[in-house]
């Protein structure tokens, strides 16, 4: 009882601070959802809480991790509880001394005015010159979602036609391989997360403009997005759709969703799930157990055990992860990153029969498993420094809604926190994945010029994006 409170004052002390190193590196309140305190609320969910729980052995949600020293398990024994814990803790105050740091450099060394993140709705102007482009943009957008739509219904039986036919649990996870390898290359440029930049896109327009129109457009843009989700059998990319509105609405009108729109997209999530991964449960008191266990403890336990492989059983992988065609070239060793490695060891008999692929862990997985004590130490540093660039780098006064849909984008869908640490100096993903928005935005432009006299418009003088 007494170590429980004590991990808890710790915890909330650790918070209480790195709240304040926040504010500080943004001037704004914590409560503003911009790309930098984004991390600091989704780092709490989940990662914080979890590590809090299993460091006071609290049994919540089915949630006991056994402590067998020695022995190699989902979680580990007491050693690995407090080193994750630790290592969290620090990350809450490195991540915003990373953000600090870079404020200073930018500031300091080369003269760039910070922009506050209040001024995006307090100043901005359109032009009717804009508001027209951005009409006929987004009913273009509309379009293109609904060819990707078909695009993707078309690579075969999906795991939504396997719920349909019958199938079980095992039947779903193993076309969700077959169906994600059909894609494809298609799928490396175009993507959910391209609908999702046009859903932004249009709920941009919406909110700032407060035409029905686009609200009519941005709910059908919303339910592509759904149904593409549960095309592919996935709860994960609902809630990154339910996470960018919330920035969506927060970054514009300075305000949050409302309960009522939380509440139906949590029962459309847990939906959702109940049919791709609970439903052969039939106690409802497993499904609410199984279901916040998946929301809090599934995106962290890798870490555990990375913590217990790394470099005990397998050896840093330092930088052969990244660019593999960049040690094909130099003839230098390359290997597969971390979550192959730890599901190959977790689960070897579901890697073999095709159920099993990648432990996807929060990045902190990843900056132990190629560097040690160096990546948990100077890598949340480093992760602040990028967050707090790209901030400067991508807002300005007036913004368009193009800029400010990619700086929306990139706070959940691009920096996401969820998987690779990789991102943050090797951001291959991201460039691929803007390749493809940039494309399907320029095509959209040579459209719209068609009834624009063949004009392209990419700003205007009221906008510096």
């Amino acid at each position: 009882m007494i170590e429980s409170i004590f991990y808890l004052t710790i915890t909330l002390i650790i918070l209480f601070i790195s709240s304040r190193l926040y504010i500080f590196s943004s001037n704004s309140s914590i409560f503003n959802l911009n790309i930098i305190h984004f991390s600091f609320w989704i780092l709490i969910l989940i990662a914080v809480i979890p590590s809090l729980i299993t460091i006071m052995k609290v049994p919540l949600f089915n949630h006991n991790p056994l402590e067998n020293p020695g022995v190699l398990g989902e979680w580990g024994g007491r050693e690995i509880h407090v080193k994750a814990y630790l290592i969290i803790m620090w990350s809450m105050i490195a991540i915003p001394i990373g953000a600090l740091i870079c404020k200073l450099f930018v500031t300091k060394i080369f003269n760039i005015t910070y922009i506050n993140p209040l001024s995006i709705q307090e100043k901005f102007q359109t032009s009717q010159a804009e508001e027209i482009r951005d009409k006929r943009v987004s009913i273009v957008f509309i379009i293109f979602s609904f060819i990707l739509l078909i695009q993707f219904i078309s690579y075969g039986q999906s795991p939504l036609l396997i719920i349909l036919n019958g199938g079980d649990l095992q039947e779903i996870l193993f076309n969700r391989s077959e169906y994600s390898s059909n894609i494809g290359i298609f799928n490396t440029i175009f993507s959910s997360d391209t609908v999702a930049f046009f859903m932004i896109f249009t709920g941009i327009l919406a909110y700032r403009l407060n035409s029905g129109f686009y609200w009519n457009i941005l709910i059908i843009q919303f339910f592509i997005y759904v149904f593409l989700s549960v095309l592919g059998g996935s709860t994960g990319n609902i809630v990154f759709g339910l996470i960018s509105l919330l920035i969506l609405k927060n970054v514009i009108t300075g305000k949050h969703l409302s309960i009522r729109a939380i509440l139906f997209f949590f029962i459309l999530v847990a939906s959702v799930f109940y049919i791709f991964k609970a439903q052969s449960i039939e106690s409802i008191n497993e499904v609410v157990d199984y279901f916040f266990s998946r929301i809090i403890f599934t995106q962290i336990r890798g870490f555990y055990f990375a913590l217990q492989l790394f470099p005990d059983q397998i050896p840093f992988l330092y930088f052969d992860t990244a660019g593999h065609w960049i040690h094909n070239i130099f003839s230098s060793n390359s290997s597969l990153d971390y979550g192959h490695l730890l599901m190959n060891e977790f689960d070897p008999i579901g890697v073999e029969s095709g159920v099993a692929g990648h432990f996807t862990s929060v990045f902190y997985a990843e900056m132990w498993t190629n560097f040690g004590y160096y990546g948990v130490i100077f890598g949340p540093i480093w992760v602040g420094f990028i967050i707090f660039l790209v901030h400067v780098l991508v807002i300005k006064k007036n913004m368009s809604n193009l800029r400010l849909s990619i700086y929306i984008w990139l706070t959940f869908n691009g920096f996401g926190y969820l998987d690779a640490f990789i991102i943050y100096f090797y951001p291959v993903n991201i460039i691929t994945k803007l390749i493809g928005i940039m494309i399907a935005y320029l095509v959209t432009l040579l459209i719209t010029a068609f009834f624009n006299k063949g004009k392209i418009t990419l700003s205007n003088k009221n906008s510096n994006g």
